[in-house]
């Protein structure tokens, strides 16, 4: 539930950070050049310019990213030491904690591709009237 929860909320921030990059920037304008019949966007250099621009925050806090780092192999150890059958606890608890940023990452990673690949061209294509052309 909470895991959900969380999964929702980091979405939301990281649509609400790709709205604010594309309407408080000069994003649109640089990377989408118009020219008589239609509207080219350079991909390669798009994607680059728009990690630029977009200040989001990374699910991986150092602070704590580096207590799981420090925690984890003494859970494992101890989890081996303390034990009778020497069980793989300690593994699982190491990839949960791991696993929720992981998943965070890759949520914002498909949500700014979506926005910016997909949705944003088709917008400007809309409000143009002109065929968007992706350019690598």
């Amino acid at each position: 539930m909470c895991g959900g929860a969380l999964s929702v909320w980091w979405v939301w921030g990281t649509y609400r950070s790709v709205q604010q990059t594309i309407a408080a920037t000069s994003f649109v304008n640089k990377m989408f050049v118009e020219s008589e019949d239609n509207i080219v966007f350079r991909l390669k250099d798009g994607m680059r310019t728009f990690d630029v621009l977009c200040q989001q925050k990374s699910p991986f806090p150092r602070v704590l990213m580096y207590i799981a780092y420090g925690i984890a192999p003494f859970g494992l150890v101890m989890n081996r030491i303390l034990s009778s059958s020497l069980g793989g606890d300690g593994v699982l608890v190491f990839a949960a904690a791991l696993g929720m940023p992981v998943s965070l990452w890759f949520a914002s990673l498909f949500v700014r591709i979506y926005f910016v690949m997909v949705a944003l061209p088709v917008r400007i294509e809309r409000e143009k009237h002109k065929r968007v052309v992706a350019m690598a």
